[in-house]
């Protein structure tokens, strides 16, 4: 099966990495004691911001004009964004990132989606009075800042949706790799959401943002019947043991390297 075969969606999104407004040393540089520039990060953030929205207000009339002489190919690129048909996915952890975003939302009419928001708790509110959904990239972290909360990251899935704001929980993380978004879940279980309102944000929340909740993310008629069998709690890491999975009402094997070296050494040490 080829990649793309698996995907829902393709070409859904536009991603924009925010700059950010936070001083960060050239570690290299002072570890070598070597000089090193030193610049205003709000300044640099905000011309940087400058030329993001000059290019989407260039764009912007681009597409209001009934006909072009000439292709311009990354005016193309970004034309899901305004005719709804693409999200804009912004990379944003900070307040001013996201506020940002917002104005983008409200200047050009983007469906935006913030992915990280670390801070995101502090803007709830203004979250949801526009309609801003947010990932959370990863909660098994430390606090965002030296003044927040130190289960702050274990929280904030519990004020967004005290808030009313669309979240989906994600596992970014270079050495799990997605292995613990259940468990992440789990977490803002015992940090004030319900396991159901838990469940929901890596199933049907992620579904909704992804705009694919018309075929998969719930168990409900017409959609794709996607499953996960466990014994235990499948959000508890120490009783989660999977031991079915269907694809689209298909089970799948759930055999691989790991179930392959614990069956060889299980017998080999008459552990059975």
């Amino acid at each position: 099966m080829e990649l793309e075969d698996a995907a829902y969606k393709t070409d859904a999104g536009t991603h924009l990495n925010m700059p950010t407004f936070v001083s960060r040393p050239d570690r290299i540089a002072i570890f070598l004691g070597l000089p090193f520039e030193r610049t205003d990060p709000t300044k640099k953030a905000l011309e940087k911001v400058d030329e993001i929205k000059s290019f989407f207000r260039q764009a912007k009339a681009y597409f209001e004009e009934a006909s072009h002489k000439e292709t311009n190919l990354k005016f193309d690129a970004v034309k899901g964004l305004f005719d709804k048909k693409q999200r804009l996915f912004v990379h944003a952890d900070q307040v001013k990132q996201m506020l940002i975003a917002i104005d983008f939302a409200k200047e050009f009419g983007f469906d935006v989606v913030i992915v990280g928001g670390s801070e995101s708790f502090l803007i709830a509110d203004l979250l949801k009075q526009n309609n801003i959904a947010v990932i959370l990239q990863q909660m098994h972290e430390l606090p965002a800042t030296e003044d927040d909360d130190f289960d702050q990251p274990y929280k904030t899935p519990a004020q967004l949706q005290k808030a009313g704001v669309l979240f989906a929980i994600n596992d970014e993380h270079d050495e799990t790799r997605y292995r613990n978004m259940m468990f992440n879940a789990g977490t803002a279980a015992a940090y004030g959401l319900t396991k159901e309102q838990a469940l929901q944000a890596i199933t049907l929340n992620a579904a909704k943002i992804l705009g694919i909740d018309d075929r998969t993310g719930s168990l409900e008629k017409d959609k794709d019947a996607n499953i996960v069998i466990c014994d235990g709690d499948i959000l508890d890491m120490r009783t989660s043991i999977v031991t079915k999975a269907f694809i689209q009402g298909r089970e799948v094997s759930l055999d691989n390297k790991q179930t392959q070296l614990y069956e060889r050494y299980k017998y080999k040490y008459g552990l059975k």
